[in-house]
């Protein structure tokens, strides 16, 4: 509707590739008549092109040699969309009653810059110029800076209290062992160099921290009295060997087989990371004993209607145990169903995922009915709210109004008017390379703390700032040809000063 309103300009010239024939060509020309000297590199091109472009193409090359340290910057800002939001995945995110997704956090900043940008233009700048806090764009850029480096401590302080809620997982040259015991009675089990432990029925033992390098033989001795609650067994201990994984956690499911023989199942190893949406993950390992259930289907249903379902196989007289992928719910409370064949119900129970808990869910059946179930959860569920993001999302914003609206005003009014293309063109590249640095410093690994790194990234930003404001001291303010995004942009009084 408002195309008839709006003037399109039909670009005369290509300013970029002139741009960038002159500059290679200057190159080229200073490689070849080194012994000719002139005050600048770009006036070995003036035989090939006008003055007018070259002398716009100086200002241009000033203003973007300050754009070399800008990467870090937007390295730091746009990790909001990656690293903060998998940060919140970490986090209770119950505000109020409601549900906030782990995504819907980077509301936050847009609605913060647009807030906090009349207070800064109309209370924060005016006051502070007083006092000649700062004399131009360039220094507002510098505090930007500093704010992002603000932001990411605030970051990092927060990682360290989430980590104290992450799971403790096997370091290198290690590994651990989870015992779960299935059987209706108490066991005790013993497994070098530990002492002996009682297990109660459906209660689980973990053993971390077992020397392992890459695969190491495990040797786990189990005892149970014969008379075990409402069944007999045939034996009264057990020997299992099987194998440890370094960097992992083994998980022993002991139980019985069709003639009473104790039995112990090794299965895959437990994934305790959480979800990257943070909600809860469930696996279903399921004891097969004698007369199993013919296509077990597993669901849960919520209070909402939603209802998610896992079959298994045809049974079989062996013992056996099926494990299933890990199955990824929204929070909330569920009725687990338990049916064979033709929807036949023969189990339900009430069951709780919250935000982040990672979850087994133990089913044993025996002759032809389901005699044990147990939630274990592998993973605590999220227990710091997300609210405690706020902190980093305000430095950010306020990062964003010092930083990037300086530096889009100190874009505009710098360059000449034909190059203007050129500068904004630079200022985009400069968050191109930031992301581009992001990728490295994670693929560089240095520390296996995410808190560690956020620190990182701000000491970064410091020693980039500082680079930045050595910089900005040397560069001398020009007065260009006045157009209407200069008029709009420039608010800086002491332009003409400067000049």
């Amino acid at each position: 509707m408002g195309k008839s309103f709006y003037k399109v300009k039909t670009p005369k010239r290509n300013v970029i590739l002139e741009f960038l024939k002159c500059s290679w060509r200057a190159i080229v020309n200073k490689r070849r008549s080194a012994a000719i000297r002139y005050d600048h590199w770009l006036d070995h091109a003036k035989s090939d092109f006008d003055a007018k472009l070259i002398h716009d193409m100086k200002m241009v090359f000033s203003v973007l040699l300050l754009f070399v340290p800008l990467p870090i910057f937007w390295s730091l800002f746009d990790q909001q969309g990656s690293r903060w939001t998998f940060q919140a995945s970490h986090m209770d995110t119950n505000v109020l009653g409601l549900q906030v997704v782990p995504d819907q956090m980077q509301v936050i900043n847009p609605a913060m810059v647009l807030v906090l940008i009349p207070i800064f233009d109309k209370v924060l700048y005016p006051r502070l110029e007083r006092f000649n806090v700062w004399r131009n764009s360039l220094h507002r850029m510098a505090l930007g800076g500093l704010a992002a480096g603000l932001a990411f401590i605030s970051a990092g302080i927060l990682e360290l209290f989430l980590e104290r809620t992450y799971p403790d997982l096997p370091d290198k040259n290690h590994g651990s062992l989870n015992v779960i015991n299935a059987l209706p009675c108490d066991i005790t089990i013993l497994t070098k160099p530990y002492q002996k432990r009682c297990l109660n029925p459906g209660s689980t033992i973990r053993y971390q921290d077992m020397q392992c390098k890459n695969q190491s033989r495990l040797l786990i001795i189990v005892e149970a009295t014969r008379r075990c609650r409402d069944i007999t067994l045939s034996q009264e201990i057990l020997q299992i060997e099987g194998f440890l994984q370094e960097k992992q956690e083994t998980t022993l499911i002991i139980s019985y087989n069709k003639n009473y023989d104790v039995k112990g199942y090794m299965i895959d190893r437990v994934d305790f990371s959480k979800s990257v949406s943070g909600n809860p993950k469930i696996r279903i390992d399921y004891v097969k004993n004698m007369n199993a259930f013919d296509n077990v289907s597993i669901s849960f249903q919520s209070t909402f209607g939603l209802t998610d379902m896992y079959f298994f196989g045809e049974g079989s007289d062996d013992s056996q145990v099926a494990v299933s992928p890990y199955l990824e719910l929204p929070q909330g409370v569920y009725e687990c169903y338990v049916r064979s064949g033709q929807s036949r119900e023969h189990f339900r129970k009430h069951l709780h995922f919250a935000f982040g808990g990672v979850y087994s869910l133990i089913i044993r059946e025996s002759n032809m009915s389901i005699e044990f179930v147990k939630l274990l959860t592998m993973s605590s569920p999220n227990s710091v709210n997300i609210l405690w993001q706020l902190p980093q999302y305000l430095f950010i914003s306020v990062a964003e109004i010092m930083f990037g609206v300086a530096g889009l005003e100190f874009s505009f009014t710098q360059a000449p008017k034909s190059m203007k293309t050129v500068t904004i063109a630079g200022w985009y590249l400069s968050t191109a390379v930031g992301n581009l640095i992001v990728i490295i410093i994670t693929k560089l690994n240095f520390f296996n703390s995410q808190a560690y790194e956020f620190f990182l990234f701000a000491l970064i930003i410091i020693a980039d700032m500082m680079i930045f404001t050595e910089m900005a001291t040397n560069y001398h303010f020009v007065e260009l040809e006045v157009d209407s995004s200069v008029l709009i942009m420039n608010r800086d009084p002491q332009l003409d000063e400067n000049a």
